[in-house]
């Protein structure tokens, strides 16, 4: 006879209402990352945005780092990846444009989302689709075309007018050597340091017009046995995984690359499922991802195969919030004049937003239209 499942274990309240000590320690930790602390807010372009691995990440480090990083559009040539995006995202806009082709129709269309005396103070990140050059294609890879909707995306970012104040791309490794005359600062890193322990060693090529320091920051969670096994019926078993290209290993390491094709699990090859999705997404570190209602779940895997780890987005934000030049922020002479509108300049991070704005205001009208 099975019993009455138990109640939730109630929520705890805070013994006390958080005093102005407790809310500067707080602004203290949040900001400490930062090498200064922008009044304005960074306006984001993303091209092969995809289905918002990197609008995750980024919205993961203002919510950890304080950034104020705003993605006000996100572009990409798949109406189905954008239709992900949407639902995810559902106040960045989203537009279906054919990239590779004209760069002056694309200035032209991105300055109806972001104005070109913007450009300047903007972010614009890339991650083009690496299906065409990767190994993974085996016979069908396609390195000149990979090659070329590369070169195309960089003369971009380097070409457009007024200069954008950051750019970066992320791609297949093996085309490095096709871009280091467009990039001034290119490195080769393992997804692994930058996820956590259940994701696998993939290497991307990261670049940028900016010099980035990206420390590790591998988490380590419980492995793929450990955290899959009872969940798909294997609690007391020990668990292999097995790749697309038939590739067994087991599964108390990190997974393989995440492909189009799911992975599988189980104790043995006569018995071994499909990663579900939302699995996927997990080893990926994006366990809050909603799909469409009507989405097989045989479309979704692709989709995550292309997606760029959030945790990355997040590691990787911060340090472009931290290497962009400088605006106006607490670092100029700008810092000094609010300071001294403001009565009690030591709670100056702990005041609401609105108080906030009320005392830039006083110093600078104009900064009403711009403070986050």
């Amino acid at each position: 006879m099975s019993s009455d499942p138990e109640p939730p274990p109630a929520q705890q309240q805070p013994d006390h209402e958080p005093t102005h000590e407790d809310l500067s320690q707080s602004a203290l930790a949040t900001f400490s990352s930062l090498r200064r602390i922008l009044l304005t807010i960074t306006p984001v372009i993303l091209l092969f945005s995809g289905i918002g691995g990197f609008t995750r990440g980024l919205q993961a480090c203002n919510q950890a780092h304080g950034t104020s990083f705003r993605v006000v559009v996100a572009i990409d040539n798949d109406p189905l990846a954008l239709e992900v995006h949407q639902l995810n995202f559902p106040t960045v806009p989203c537009l279906q444009f054919t990239l590779g082709h004209s760069h002056k129709t694309l200035y032209d269309k991105l300055a109806e989302y972001l104005p070109r005396d913007s450009w300047p103070e903007s972010y614009w990140h890339a991650s083009p689709s690496c299906k065409a050059s990767s190994r993974a294609n085996l016979n069908h890879r396609d390195v000149a075309a990979g090659i070329e909707l590369t070169r195309w995306t960089l003369r971009f970012f380097r070409n457009a007018s007024p200069a954008v104040g950051a750019y970066s791309i992320e791609q297949e490794p093996s085309l490095a050597y096709a871009m280091t005359s467009l990039l001034p600062h290119m490195r080769v890193l393992d997804m692994h340091d930058y996820t956590s322990d259940l994701m696998c060693n993939r290497r991307r090529l990261i670049g940028s017009n900016l010099s980035l320091n990206l420390p590790r920051v591998a988490t380590q969670p419980p492995s793929a046995q450990k955290r899959f096994g009872r969940k798909y019926g294997f609690p007391d078993k020990t668990l292999i995984m097995k790749s697309s290209f038939g590739n067994t290993r087991l599964a108390s390491l990190p997974t393989f690359t995440i492909t189009s094709s799911p992975l599988q699990i189980g104790p043995h090859a006569s018995e071994l499922v499909p990663l579900r999705p939302e699995d996927t997404a997990l080893i990926l570190t994006w366990s809050d991802i909603q799909w469409p209602e009507d989405w097989p779940e045989g479309r979704k895997t692709p989709y995550l195969a292309q997606v760029v780890p959030p945790s990355f987005a997040q590691v990787f934000g911060l340090q472009i919030a931290n290497a962009m030049p400088d605006r106006t922020d607490y670092t100029t002479a700008y810092r000094e004049s609010v300071i001294s509108s403001v009565t009690d300049p030591a709670h100056l991070l702990i005041r609401t937003d609105f108080e906030f704005a009320n005392a830039v205001a006083a110093v600078d009208p104009q900064s009403r239209q711009v403070v986050w």
